[in-house]
């Protein structure tokens, strides 16, 4: 467990965590029957009755910052979902039900980065399936994705007193 996310759920995703901050009330792994290209697809499915808020699970890599400080980077896959209620994605959540689509992530990598989170989470009920992952670098003329850190981060101390 780090901080409040349990790190330790087997997975069949070679190379990928498996992990969130309520993983036992999720299904995870690699979906055979449904995929955008190849042979497979990863998946995440509710399997809970009752969520609470902050609830997900994650299908996720760490990688080192290393190779990318200094670069403007993309992340991007294929998205499919299944009455999706919850995404943590700002303005641009993913709910609903939707066919397979394109999505991607477009982020600076400060000089200061030491660790990349790349990956797809399910907050609530539904199902998610991710397929064709990529992470390349763009040029300075692809604009980054949306982030405005005070919809984020709030700019106090919130609940001090627990």
């Amino acid at each position: 467990m780090i901080g409040d996310i349990n790190m330790g759920k087997q997975n069949d995703i070679n190379g990928w965590i498996i992990t969130g901050t309520a993983p036992e009330k999720y299904q995870m792994g690699t979906d055979h029957a449904i995929y955008h290209m190849g042979s497979k697809s990863a998946m995440i499915r509710s399997v809970a009755e009752n969520y609470e808020n902050g609830e997900y699970a994650t299908i996720m890599q760490q990688i080192s910052a290393k190779a990318f400080t200094g670069k403007r980077m993309r992340f991007s896959g294929f998205v499919k979902t299944q009455n999706v209620k919850l995404d943590n994605m700002q303005s641009r959540a993913i709910t609903g039900t939707i066919e397979w689509n394109h999505y991607s992530c477009v982020l600076d990598i400060s000089e200061n980065g030491a660790i990349i989170n790349l990956g797809i989470l399910l907050c609530g009920k539904g199902q998610v399936w991710f397929d064709n992952a990529d992470f390349q670098e763009v040029d300075r003329n692809t604009p980054t994705t949306e982030f405005v850190p005070d919809e984020v981060f709030p700019d106090h101390l919130v609940n001090p007193s627990f």
